[in-house]
């Protein structure tokens, strides 16, 4: 939700952002496809409660080497996504499903940009932020490997070590120019 955010915030205030990172995120409209399928968890979440999409959301939100290698933080979440509130998760899923399309607008970000998505990602895969990256002139962008959606959650110590060599030149530049 960080990077739709940010997307927003840096179109409507440019002004007010001097750099952007944005982690496993879109600037596209919701696919057709994805939209049906929100609509059918929606169902699904108001007939049975969360706990029936929990097994769908953790191959969504964790990549299988996650999955595979960190059990006890994805045991972790999949207890978060249980006891998650139905309205709050009902209410992000209607704004994902609705959010608008940005690509048209990405030239008129000129703020230094770093996209990043987890090789993994399978709620916003890997072709979505190299498209989201072409789209923002001068924009760098990495793929994770080995990482899933909730990238941060996932390999907290390389996103930190990412975003540092991104912003710290940034913050130099900045200090020089005061």
């Amino acid at each position: 939700m960080g990077g739709f955010t940010a997307l927003r915030a840096v179109l409507t205030r440019p002004e007010r952002v001097r750099a952007l990172v944005l982690m496993d995120t879109d600037a596209g409209a919701e696919t057709l496809g994805n939209r049906m399928q929100s609509v059918l968890m929606r169902g699904i979440v108001r007939t049975f409660g969360m706990s029936a999409v929990v097994s769908r959301m953790m191959t969504i939100m964790f990549g299988r080497t996650a999955r595979a290698e960190q059990p006890a933080l994805c045991d972790a979440y999949r207890q978060r996504f249980s006891t998650t509130d139905m309205r709050s998760m009902l209410t992000v899923a209607r704004a994902l499903s609705a959010r608008d399309d940005l690509l048209p607008k990405l030239g008129q970000i000129s703020c230094p940009t770093l996209v990043i998505v987890g090789e993994e990602d399978m709620a916003l895969p890997v072709e979505l932020s190299r498209r989201l990256a072409a789209g923002i002139r001068g924009a760098e962008s990495l793929v994770v490997p080995r990482v899933g959606h909730l990238s941060t959650v996932e390999a907290p110590g390389l996103l930190t070590q990412a975003i540092e060599r991104f912003v710290d030149p940034l913050a130099l530049e900045s200090q020089r120019a005061a």
